[in-house]
């Protein structure tokens, strides 16, 4: 069993799904150490659905089951321990005059329950969580 070290946040998927070689690159380095959310996938497949019928939505079809595929067995879940973190992630945010975003903070406390580092391009959205971007490759720390 891949000892999971990273939580992807949904920009993650969908630049995987685009193709994008830097995020691609970082993941093929890091493939057995990254797990997805149950709510990236449902934000992914939110976007999916509200295209309409057409070529590129059969694409992204393509590209999501792809996706599927390659994290089957690494999917978390919004469960008791990430619920409990969640309150304490928007306490320290509340007291640093930090808001967080909803979708984000909800991934975040995934992460932080599980004793991993978000992956994502997002600069703002996952304050009070370690932070890698395979973009760059550079991390970031929780504050």
């Amino acid at each position: 069993m891949p000892v999971l070290k990273y939580l992807a946040d949904t920009n993650v998927l969908s630049a995987k799904m685009a193709g994008e070689q830097p995020v691609m690159d970082w993941l093929e380095a890091h493939e057995t150490e990254v797990a997805v959310s149950t709510l990236s996938i449902a934000e992914i497949r939110r976007g999916i659905e509200l295209k309409p019928h057409s070529k590129r939505r059969r694409e992204l079809e393509r590209e999501f089951r792809f996706v599927m595929e390659d994290f089957a067995g690494c999917i978390w879940v919004f469960d008791e321990p990430a619920a409990f973190e969640w309150g304490r992630l928007l306490a320290e945010a509340a007291s640093r005059n930090r808001p967080l975003p909803f979708a984000d903070s909800l991934i975040g406390a995934i992460a932080r329950s599980m004793g991993a580092k978000v992956l994502s391009s997002d600069k703002t959205g996952f304050a009070g969580c370690a932070r890698v971007d395979p973009g760059t490759g550079l991390e970031y720390s929780p504050w």
